[in-house]
């Protein structure tokens, strides 16, 4: 008789926007430096040739921050469809480039709710280990 032998597998942690918010700060105060976003295929190749040269790599899940412009901000703000009249007087739609809209609050509104960890796309982090000063002899 064959009995089944049941491995336990651990689960991959699954980050929230905040862990990786916290990541990005903890790192960053350490010292490394953000280079890019980026998936495979070519991450594992960058990661490689980093370490290669000798820095000290880290990779950080990559968040949408879900603000391009699908949500204008109340009030005016700039975008499509944030003009009263919607198209400006050379015929293009709205928005700041066009010249439609005058307001000063052209920033996006960043709509917490839409963040999203993007599965498959990574930060890469870098920095140049701390080396030992050698000690020289003067002649």
């Amino acid at each position: 008789m064959t009995t089944k032998k049941i491995i336990p597998i651990s689960q991959v942690r699954s980050y929230t926007p905040d862990d990786i918010d916290a990541l990005h700060d903890r790192l960053e105060g350490d010292g490394y430096m953000r280079m890019m976003q980026i998936g495979e295929p070519r991450l594992s190749e960058l990661v490689t040739k980093y370490k290669g040269k000798g820095y000290e790599v880290e990779v950080v899940p990559f968040v949408d921050d879900g603000d391009d412009g699908e949500r204008v901000p109340t009030g005016g703000g700039c975008g499509p469809g944030s003009c009263s009249s919607g198209a400006s007087s050379n015929g293009s739609a709205g928005g700041c480039a066009s010249g439609g809209c005058s307001s000063a609050a052209g920033t996006p509104v960043r709509d917490a709710r839409t963040r999203t960890v993007v599965p498959g796309v990574s930060t890469i982090y870098v920095r140049m280990p701390a080396r030992p000063v050698e000690a020289r002899t003067v002649p």
